[in-house]
């Protein structure tokens, strides 16, 4: 999990390598029982017939309201290490050990993702299909708008709930994998697997000399070189021709979060609105008809989008959605008269009025009639976005 962290070390045999698990668990289990902290631990397990071994991985996590050094448990195995994140890797005779510390509420999920050598990573890449990201902290979606992140939402961070989204069957995980062709038949058997998830030609340039160097996925590329394109009925069942959004609402809704649905819609939703009145109302446009920059500009914007919606019960960017971008900025500039002490009121005055005769040069008098008519009648676009 280290990587080659550590320099001039070599695989070791199965034989030596569950040799040395017992004898670190030994030694973990005495310095733990003298520590004034609640420390826990686990050898992140592999299939069970590996025939050698290139590091050992010990996932590891303390009470959060203590804290030791690292070192602690890490001295007796040797005093070359290399510290990356929260990974920190020992030369232990030759061999590399990992110590992977997490918080006390990733540690389960984390054990169990990073057992079974690469399935953790295989099962991602089924994940990101479905518009999901599994990873050792749990089954997180993001809701996105035009290459915008808008949030991130752990889904779950149930092992087994996250593996029943995905389409595996988590009795089976439990059960354990004898052989690496074992954990490829696992991941084939997902209810949503896809060979051309899979495929170096559909990854980008990063990811594929990233997959090139490692050789568990190289041979399960191997693996799924003997099925055929599009072999999996379920996923053309349901998924064939509709987006990633679209797979995404379908297995959240067919789960039971219905409303993590209707919550993402509504983040894009806002996330579309502000960016389009961005786009229809720029910040050079408000600079122009108010005169103001910088600090003061800001100021000026926060407090009238805050009077805006008072006023009209509707957010900022609902309204700009709603109007002319000019007739939005000579409500701002009544309501910022109408708020605040201005100095220079003639100055203001003149500055409305200019704005005033922009709008009307730019619409029709049936423009001018209807969005009179709906302040006076106060009509109101009831959102609960």
């Amino acid at each position: 999990m280290g990587g080659n962290a550590i320099k001039n070390t070599q695989r070791v045999s199965a034989e030596e390598y569950h040799r040395r698990a017992d004898i670190l668990k030994r030694t973990l289990d005495d310095i733990i029982a003298g520590l004034p902290v609640r420390v826990k631990y686990s050898v992140v397990p592999s299939y069970a017939n590996k025939p050698d071994f290139g590091d050992m991985d010990v996932i590891w996590m303390q009470d959060w309201a203590n804290d030791i050094d690292v070192s602690r448990l890490t001295s007796p195995f040797g005093t070359e290490t290399v510290r990356n994140g929260n990974v920190v890797s020992i030369n232990w005779d030759g061999m590399q050990l990992d110590f992977i510390k997490m918080s006390e509420h990733e540690y389960d999920f984390a054990l169990k993702y990073y057992s079974f050598n690469d399935l953790g990573n295989l099962i991602g890449r089924i994940a990101r299909t479905l518009g999901f990201k599994f990873g050792h902290d749990g089954l997180y979606t993001r809701a996105e708008y035009n290459n915008h992140v808008v949030n991130d939402h752990c889904v779950t961070s149930d092992w087994d709930e996250a593996l029943t989204m995905l389409g595996f069957d988590p009795v089976r995980w439990h059960q354990g994998f004898n052989e690496l062709s074992d954990i490829f038949d696992y991941v084939i058997g997902s209810r949503w697997f896809r060979k051309e998830a899979f495929l170096m030609e559909n990854r980008n340039h990063d990811a594929r000399q990233r997959d090139r160097k490692r050789k568990v996925y190289m041979a399960f590329l191997e693996r799924v070189s003997q099925f055929p394109d599009a072999n999996n009925a379920e996923w053309n069942r349901h998924f064939a021709i509709q987006t990633r959004d679209y797979r995404r609402a379908w297995i959240l809704t067919n789960h039971g979060y219905v409303s993590l649905v209707g919550q993402i819609a509504c983040e894009i939703a806002r996330t579309r609105m502000k960016i389009e009145a961005r786009e229809k109302l720029p910040t050079k446009q408000i600079m122009a008809a108010t005169g103001l920059i910088g600090k003061e500009l800001g100021q000026f914007f926060e407090c009238v989008k805050i009077m805006l919606s008072s006023e009209f019960r509707m957010s900022y960017e609902q309204i700009v959605d709603l109007n002319h971008p000019d007739y939005v900025l000579l409500l701002m500039l009544v309501l910022w008269k109408k708020e605040i002490y201005a100095p220079d009121i003639d100055h203001l005055d003149s500055r409305i009025e200019n704005q005033r005769q922009l709008w009307l040069s730019k619409i029709t008098l049936e423009d001018s009639e209807r969005y009179k008519q709906h302040i006076q009648a106060g009509e109101r676009k009831d959102g609960h976005c």
